[in-house]
């Protein structure tokens, strides 16, 4: 009696809705695209993903400049280094 009671009690009480988070979908999307970015060939696209979150970031005052700032550091390091590979192995 009393676990059924519990029970009904914990599945009507009712969680408060979680507050909006105030960030950009794209500075996401870019800090995954950063950390793939070690693996070099998706370093263009997190840096693309970087530069297109920071203007978004800047545009509407949102959270999620770090996260873009990262993506473009990352990005732009592993490009370098994708590059990098391409051309030495073009002169091989």
């Amino acid at each position: 009696m009393i676990l059924k009671e519990t029970m009904q009690k914990i599945l009507t009480t009712q969680q408060p809705p979680a507050p909006p988070v105030n960030e950009v979908a794209w500075s996401v999307a870019a800090l995954f695209a950063g950390f793939f970015a070690l693996l070099v060939f998706p370093a263009p696209i997190a840096l693309i993903l970087g530069i297109v979150a920071l203007l978004d970031c800047n545009k509407r005052s949102v959270n999620g400049k770090g996260r873009a700032i990262f993506a473009i550091i990352m990005g732009a390091t592993f490009s370098l280094v994708f590059i990098a590979v391409i051309v030495e192995m073009a002169f091989l």
